[in-house]
C-alpha cells in the first residue's frame, strides 16, 4: 500500500483513526477523532504538518515516528498524552504547539527531532526517559512541568550552552540525563534540589559549573571537574555572582 493513495480507517464511531496514508501535506481531521492510533502514520513520507482538532486527547506510540518531512504540530486545546516513540525520529519537526491541558510526554517521544526551542507547559506530571535526546539543535529550554524528576537520558546529546532550572521544582535529576551535551558549560540548580546522578552530565566536556543553592545534595561528589558555586537568594544569583564563592568542600563524604 502507498501513501500516495488518500486512505483514512477509522473504527465505526469516528473517534479513534487507525491507520492513515495519504498525499496531503497538511492532512485533515474529523472534527470528532480523539484517538490516533500506535503507528498509525509511521513512516508517512508526505506530511509535513498535523493539525489536530479539539476533541483530540492522544497520541499512540510510533503514530508519527520516522515521518521525514514533517516540521509543524499543532495540537488541539484538550490534548493530554503521548504514547512512547509517538514522534521519534522526525529530523525536521522543530516546533509543537503544547496545550495546558498535557500531562504526559512518554519515552522516546521526540527523541532526534529538530527543537531549537522548547517550553514545557506547567500541567506535565511526566516526562519520559530520553523523551527529547538527540535534539542537537536545541539551545533554549524553559520548564515550567510540575514533574520533580528529569529522567534518565532525557536531554541527552542537545545543543544547550546555558541551562537554567533555578526556578523550578525539580527534586532528581538522573542518570545521563543531560549526558553528551557538548556545548554546555554552565547550569542553575533549583533551591529545592536534593539529588543529581554521577553521571547526569557525563561527557559534557566544556562544563565549568553547577550553580546550586546553599544547601548539602547528594550525588554531586561524583560529577569531576566541574565548579561548584552556590547562592543565598536568586536576587544575588543575578547580581552578577557576587555572592558566589566554591564549596566544593561541602561535599567531602556524600558519595556511598
Amino acid at each position: 500500500m502507498e501513501f500516495y493513495k488518500n486512505a483514512y480507517y477509522f473504527d465505526n464511531s469516528l473517534q479513534v483513526l487507525k491507520f492513515l496514508m495519504t498525499a496531503e501535506t497538511i492532512p485533515s481531521f474529523s472534527s470528532e477523532l480523539q484517538v490516533i492510533d500506535t503507528q498509525a502514520s509511521r513512516g508517512n513520507p508526505i506530511i509535513e504538518k498535523i493539525i489536530l482538532p479539539d476533541n483530540c486527547k492522544m497520541i499512540g506510540a510510533m503514530a508519527f515516528s520516522e515521518c521525514p518531512e514533517l516540521k509543524e504540530v499543532t495540537l488541539g486545546n484538550f490534548f493530554e498524552t503521548f504514547g512512547v516513540s509517538a514522534f521519534e525520529n522526525c529530523p525536521n519537526l522543530e516546533k509543537v504547539s503544547f496545550n495546558s491541558k498535557i500531562f504526559n510526554i512518554s519515552q522516546h517521544c521526540f527523541f532526534k527531532c529538530n527543537f531549537k526551542e522548547l517550553t514545557l507547559p506547567k500541567n506535565i506530571l511526566y516526562i519520559g526517559e530520553c523523551a527529547f535526546s538527540n535534539n542537537v539543535n536545541l539551545k533554549s529550554l524553559i520548564w515550567n512541568a510540575n514533574c520533580d524528576t528529569v529522567s534518565e537520558v532525557c536531554f541527552s546529546n542537545c545543543g544547550f550552552e546555558t541551562i537554567d532550572l533555578s526556578e523550578t521544582n525539580i527534586r532528581y535529576i538522573a542518570k545521563g540525563a543531560f549526558c553528551d551535551c557538548r556545548n554546555l558549560r554552565i547550569v542553575y540548580l533549583p533551591k529545592g534540589i536534593e539529588k543529581i546522578d554521577k553521571t547526569a552530565f557525563d561527557n559534557c566536556p566544556r562544563l565549568e559549573e553547577l550553580i546550586i543553592p546553599n544547601k548539602e545534595i547528594d550525588g554531586l561528589i561524583g560529577i569531576n571537574n566541574v565548579k561548584m558555586k552556590h547562592y543565598d537568594s536568586l536576587d544575588r544569583l543575578l547580581n552578577k555572582g557576587k555572592s558566589f564563592k566554591d564549596i566544593n568542600a561541602m561535599f567531602k563524604g556524600l558519595e556511598k
